[in-house]
């Protein structure tokens, strides 16, 4: 006689995957249905649909031990966004219609901008990608620790960044901004609880982010260090482009996007910058021309070197882990 033995785990990111499908009719609906709920309706049809995912996921976690679950929950609201959010995308670059037009007028215009399309491209596809490998090491109990903290990290910056850029911005707020607070809260909550499950499951030894070379240390210190002062240029930049020649010339000639007229630019440095600095077509004032390699050097700099200090680090660290268990 076969026995089937079904995972728990397995069934909970089942319902998690699912769930986030259940993105794209929710979306149409609410989309058309804005001219009978208003823009406070618009808030409470999308936090009720929050609240509808998460019981799929609520039934599907039943029988997970609950020192895990909440990743289940965190992964169904962080999914059912991500569906929300490349369905966005796609929309703005005329590539689906009809799905969220009216709901980008009367409840998040902001997501119509350079940065707002780059944004929901980057979550709708690096995050998305990122919940499936959570779930994916939860459900055959690896660890965690290095997706799930670096998950949090580029949500946690995103939402730094998003959020004062959409208050502080050129747009019109209104009630469904505030569907947006849980994805502020919940990617910091989640790397403190990954934080403190790394240290109660780890039986020997103290973390620590070991690069050993001493070579290697002084060269990410240096390249940190440039990194630092570029960042302070571009910030003078900003703020005095008017006043000196070289400001001015960087500021034409290599990020014009700096001083768009949307507070993103000036908050972001790194992947939704580079994508929404090329976007922009608003006449030459935008566009990239004889800087462009100083531009790409730049951005490129800011973005791979801390990947490659993270991927350094971790790769020690598994080192010692794997020799102290050999001893």
């Amino acid at each position: 006689m076969i026995s089937w033995k079904t995972n728990p785990k397995q069934t909970a990111s089942l319902a998690v995957i699912f769930s986030s499908f259940l993105a794209l009719p929710i979306a149409y609906v609410v989309n058309y249905s804005y001219s009978i709920l208003g823009r406070f309706g618009l808030l409470v049809a999308g936090s009720l649909s929050l609240i509808f995912v998460c019981s799929i996921t609520r039934w599907g976690v039943f029988e997970v031990r609950k020192p895990v679950r909440w990743i289940f929950y965190v992964s169904t609201l962080g999914m059912f966004s991500s569906m929300i959010d490349i369905t966005i995308g796609l929309e703005n670059d005329k590539l689906v219609s009809n799905m969220m037009t009216n709901y980008l007028n009367t409840g998040e215009p902001y997501l119509t901008t350079a940065h707002g399309t780059m944004i929901c491209y980057y979550d709708g596809i690096l995050h998305y990608i990122m919940y499936l490998i959570l779930l994916y090491r939860v459900t055959y109990n690896k660890s965690c620790y290095e997706v799930g903290l670096f998950w949090a990290g580029s949500l946690g910056h995103s939402m730094i960044v998003f959020m004062p850029g959409n208050i502080v911005g050129d747009h019109n707020l209104h009630p469904s901004i505030f569907l947006n607070i849980p994805y502020v809260i919940i990617p910091f909550a989640s790397g403190y609880m990954f934080y403190q499950q790394y240290h109660i499951q780890k039986t020997t030894g103290k973390f620590e982010i070991r690069v050993e070379s001493t070579i290697v240390k002084m060269f990410f210190a240096v390249l940190f260090t440039v990194l630092i002062l570029i960042s302070l240029f571009r910030g003078l930049a900003v703020l005095n482009h008017t006043k000196h020649d070289i400001f001015a010339y960087y500021i034409k000639n290599v990020e014009p996007y700096l001083i768009h007229t949307d507070a993103y630019p000036k908050l972001q440095a790194q992947v939704t910058h580079v994508g929404a600095s090329l976007r922009h077509d608003d006449g030459t004032l935008m566009n990239i021309n004889e800087g462009s390699f100083l531009f790409w050097m730049i951005n490129l700099l800011l973005l791979i070197v801390p990947q490659c200090f993270l991927v350094l680090a971790c790769h020690y660290k598994t080192t010692d882990r794997l020799a102290s268990k050999t001893k």
